[in-house]
C-alpha cells in the first residue's frame, strides 16, 4: 500500500484516486472483497486498473483464518475427530453447491465473497485431516495420484478462460489437482522430484511477494499508457516482478519470520499503527481532503464525464431483481401526446437528455430502462436464470398497449444481443466483457444458448422484427439504430492524453467497422416496413460528419461517451435533438 500511494497520486484521475482511498481502508480492515463486490457491476470501471484489486483474495483468506479456527475449536470440543472432519466436509460441500448456483445467478458476489469461495480453502482443511499421518513408503497410487493432480492443474490453465464462470464446477480442476499433489506427491515420487527443482522451490518461496507485486505493476502500466500497453512491456513487467518479489521476500518476509528480529510487541504495535495510518490516509483520499494539484482543470472536467448519471436512474433504471408495477410516478412527466422511452442501459444514458428535451417541448414522457435487456418480450440469456428480462418486458408492453402512450422510442445495444460478442474496434480498443453469450428465445433452454449458433441469431432477429411490428400496430414506434461503440474508455483515455501528453491519439473509429459490426441489425431495421415505424440513425450524427469514414467519440475536446459505449450527457444531447425531430414528425410536424 505504501509503495503504490505515490504512483496512485500522480497517475490516477480523481475518480480513480477516490476509489483507491476507499481500497486502502478496505484492505487495512480485511474487507476489500466486499468493496470490489459492491463496486462491480454494469457500469463498473475496468477492474484491471485497480492496483490493489488482488487484495480481494487476501481478504477472503483473512476472513477464513479468523472464523475457521473458532469453528474448529468448537468442533474439537466434541472430542471426536471424525465429527469435526465430517462437519468440515459438509461445509465444503454446501459452499461448493452455493458457488455453482451463484455462478450464473450472481457472478460478482460468487467471485468475491467468502460463502462461495470457502470450499476451496476447506478442501485444504480436508487434505490436512486426511493427510495427517506419519511418513510412509511410496506406493504405486502415490505416483499415479501426484501425476494426475499435476495434470489437472496444467489442464486448467488451458480450459479455464475469461468466458468460464468462476468459481464453478470448473474450479474443481485446479483445486482437486492441488489436493491430489498435496496428498500423493510425497517424497520419492516423480512429481515430488520434479517440483523440488530449485527454480520451482524459489518460485514457491517468493510466490506471495510476487502475488503482491504483479497487480500494481500491470495496473499502473495500463493507467499511464495512452492505449493498451504493448505485449513487450507486459512481458518485461512480468519478468520484473520476480526480482522485486525476491527483494520483498528477503528484506521484508524473512526478517519478520526470524525470531529475535522483532518481538511480538513490536509486530502488533507496527500492525496497529499501520492499520490506523492507512485507514486515516484512505479516508482522507476518499473525502477529497488530499488534492491532486498537478491535475489540470480541463483534465478534471474531462475525467468527471465518467460520472454523468441519469438523475432518474435510481427509480427508472430497473435492476435485475426488480420487475415494476407500471406506471412508476417518478419516471413520468405530465404533458400532451405521451411518449415512452424504453430500452437497456443505452436507453438509460440517452434518457438523461432525451427525457427533459421531450418534456420541455410539451410532451408527456415515461422513461423505463433495464440493464442488459433489450425492449423485446420473449428473449433471455444464459445468465438470466429466472427470465426477469422477459418478465420486465411483458409487464411493460402490457402497460404500454393499455396506456395512452402515442409514441414508443426503442433504444438498445442491439448487436450485442444478436451477436453475443464484445466489441473490438480493430485498432486496439477491445471491450472487456465476459460470460456473455447473447440472447435467445425463452423457449430455448439456457444450456443450449451459444453465441456461435447461427440459428440463434436468426431466431433473435425474427423476434425483434415481430415484436416491433406488433407494437407498431397500436403505437408510433421510433427505432433508434445502434449507437456506435468505441472500444476505449473515452473520458479516462482522453483525460490521460491531455494530462500526460505529448502525442496525438485518434479517438475516432472506422465507419466500416460500425457497418460490419451492425450489418445484421441495420438490414433488419431497414427492412421493417410499416407506416407507424420511424427511424433514428445515430451513425448519421456521429459518423462521416467531422471526419470522413470515421465515427467520432470526442467533440471540442470533450467526450461524447461516458465509457466505451454509453453516451455522455453531451453525446446524448446530440442524439436527443434528432429523436425530438422524428417524434415531431409522427404528429405531422416536419
Amino acid at each position: 500500500m505504501a509503495a503504490t500511494a505515490p504512483f496512485a497520486y500522480f497517475f490516477m484521475m480523481p475518480g480513480e484516486f477516490n476509489l483507491y482511498g476507499k481500497t486502502l481502508v478496505a484492505v487495512s480492515l480485511f474487507f476489500s472483497n466486499f468493496l470490489f463486490w459492491r463496486s462491480s457491476g454494469y457500469f463498473a470501471t475496468d477492474a484491471e486498473l485497480n492496483p490493489l484489486l488482488h487484495t480481494w483474495s487476501l481478504a477472503v483468506e483473512e476472513q477464513f483464518y479468523i472464523v475457521f479456527p473458532i469453528v474448529l475449536v468448537g468442533l474439537w470440543a466434541l472430542g471426536r475427530r471424525r465429527a469435526a472432519f465430517m462437519t468440515v466436509l459438509a461445509l465444503a460441500l454446501i459452499s461448493f453447491i452455493l458457488s455453482e448456483e451463484l455462478s450464473t445467478r450472481a457472478a460478482w458476489a460468487n467471485f468475491y465473497l467468502i460463502p462461495s469461495r470457502s470450499w476451496e480453502l476447506l478442501v485444504g482443511s480436508i487434505v490436512a485431516f486426511w493427510g495427517f499421518r506419519e511418513q510412509r513408503d511410496v506406493r504405486y497410487f502415490d505416483h499415479l495420484g501426484g501425476a494426475l493432480g499435476l495434470c489437472l492443474i496444467l489442464v486448467s490453465l488451458f480450459v479455464i478462460d475469461s468466458t468460464t464462470p468462476f468459481p464453478s464446477r470448473w474450479t474443481l480442476l485446479p483445486v482437486t489437482g492441488t489436493a491430489l499433489v498435496l496428498l500423493f506427491a510425497v517424497e520419492g515420487t516423480a512429481v515430488s522430484r520434479f517440483l523440488s527443482y530449485k527454480p520451482f522451490v524459489l518460485t514457491g518461496l517468493i510466490s506471495y511477494s510476487a502475488y503482491l507485486v504483479h497487480q500494481p505493476l500491470f495496473a499502473f502500466a495500463k493507467i499511464r499508457m495512452i492505449g493498451e500497453p504493448p505485449l513487450s512491456l507486459m512481458l518485461f513487467l512480468s519478468v520484473l516482478s520476480f526480482p522485486l518479489a525476491w527483494a520483498l521476500w528477503w528484506f521484508v518476509e524473512l526478517p519478520f519470520r526470524r525470531r529475535g528480529c522483532f518481538s511480538q510487541k513490536h509486530i502488533f504495535l507496527a500492525g496497529l499503527f499501520g492499520i490506523l495510518g492507512f485507514v486515516v490516509f484512505g479516508v482522507a483520499i476518499s473525502m477529497s481532503a488530499i488534492e491532486q494539484g498537478h491535475i489540470q482543470p480541463n483534465v478534471r472536467a474531462i475525467a468527471e464525464v465518467k460520472e454523468d448519471t441519469n438523475p432518474r436512474e435510481e427509480r427508472c433504471f430497473r435492476n435485475i431483481d426488480r420487475v415494476a408495477d407500471h406506471p412508476i410516478g417518478e419516471c413520468y412527466s405530465e404533458g400532451a401526446s405521451p411518449v415512452a422511452i424504453i430500452g437497456d442501459s443505452h436507453n438509460e444514458a440517452l434518457s438523461a437528455s432525451l427525457h427533459p428535451t421531450l418534456s420541455e417541448t410539451g410532451y408527456g414522457v415515461y422513461e423505463i430502462s433495464r440493464p442488459g435487456c433489450p425492449p423485446v418480450p420473449g428473449l433471455h440469456n444464459a445468465l438470466d436464470i429466472e427470465n426477469t428480462c422477459d418478465s420486465h418486458n411483458r409487464s411493460l408492453f402490457s402497460f404500454l398497449m393499455d396506456s395512452d402512450m402515442e409514441t414508443v422510442v426503442l433504444t438498445a445495444r442491439w448487436s450485442l444481443y444478436v451477436l453475443g460478442t464484445p466489441f473490438d474496434n480493430s485498432e486496439g480498443g477491445v471491450e472487456h466483457l465476459s460470460n456473455w453469450s447473447g440472447m435467445d428465445l425463452v423457449t430455448v433452454s439456457k444450456e443450449r444458448i451459444s453465441r456461435d449458433d447461427s440459428s440463434r441469431v436468426e431466431r433473435v432477429l425474427s423476434q425483434l422484427k415481430s415484436e416491433v411490428l406488433e407494437l407498431a400496430s397500436e403505437k408510433h414506434v421510433v427505432l433508434v439504430y445502434p449507437v456506435p461503440e468505441v472500444g476505449w474508455d473515452v473520458p479516462a483515455l482522453l483525460a490521460r492524453t491531455e494530462q500526460f501528453g505529448p502525442g496525438q491519439f485518434d479517438f475516432s473509429t472506422a465507419f466500416s467497422r460500425y457497418r460490419s459490426r451492425n450489418a445484421l441489425v441495420l438490414d433488419l431495421f431497414d427492412g421493417i416496413e410499416h407506416p407507424n415505424v420511424f427511424r433514428v440513425k445515430p451513425a448519421d450524427i456521429f459518423c462521416n460528419t467531422v471526419s470522413p469514414g470515421r465515427c467520432i467519440s470526442v467533440l471540442d475536446k470533450m467526450p461524447l461517451y461516458r465509457d466505451d459505449d454509453h453516451l455522455s450527457a453531451s453525446g446524448a444531447a446530440l442524439l436527443a435533438s434528432e429523436i425530438l425531430r422524428v417524434v415531431n414528425s409522427t404528429h405531422g410536424d416536419p
